[in-house]
């Protein structure tokens, strides 16, 4: 809505005979109503980087640049620097909402819309601390890194890169062991090929 306001005398065409002139004043108000959307909802949520592994946004752990669409909208959605976005829909069912950011793998999340109520969807982007990495005269590395903070659900990917800055690729078919000894570590191995220069993530989807 928008309301005008405009003080002092003024004439102008009658409303009720165009052919006659009203005077208005001292004082003119005009409002304009917007009519509301119909039938719409909101997949909606924040894309931030766990820093701290609680499992729960703060601030400062914001992710913008973020691309987020879903199937079926026209429209997709860049997360703000502080990691919020919203991406309207126009009808109920069951939607795919698609996180594409520079860096890490495509993450997907399904959704359902019911009655055109809003859905929150976050994308909890944490890659946990890679503890170390041992090469093995045979090119055979291991990984090994700790996840304390996690729920025994959790699930992890190794992602390796040429390049320190990325991008990441998932490691096909890797799967750890653990968790092993008093530290609770688990352990990646990874084959190199001869001369392979390979820097790794890990992520984890909990």
């Amino acid at each position: 809505a928008g309301i005008g306001v405009i003080n002092g005398n003024n004439s102008g065409p009658d409303w009720t005979n165009s052919d006659q002139l009203r005077d208005v004043g001292p004082q003119l108000v005009t409002q304009d109503f917007a009519i509301p959307q119909a039938d719409t909802a909101f997949i909606t949520g924040v894309v931030f980087d766990d820093d701290d592994g609680d499992k729960t946004y703060a601030p400062g752990e914001g992710a913008g640049g973020v691309r987020i669409d879903v199937d079926g909208s026209v429209y997709y959605a860049i997360s703000t620097a502080s990691g919020g976005y919203s991406v309207p829909v126009y009808a109920d069912g069951i939607y795919t909402v698609t996180f594409e950011a520079p860096g890490y793998p495509t993450v997907t999340r399904t959704v359902t819309i019911t009655g055109m109520q809003n859905v929150k969807v976050d994308w909890r982007r944490l890659r946990l601390t890679v503890s170390s990495i041992t090469n093995s005269p045979s090119d055979l590395t291991s990984i090994i890194f700790h996840a304390e903070s996690e729920s025994p659900t959790a699930a992890f990917s190794l992602l390796k890169s040429n390049t320190p800055g990325g991008p990441y690729s998932e490691v096909s078919g890797a799967s750890p062991t653990g968790p092993l000894g008093d530290d609770e570590a688990y352990t990646y191995t990874y084959q190199r090929s001869p001369g392979e220069e390979v820097f790794f993530r890990v992520r984890v989807d909990d």
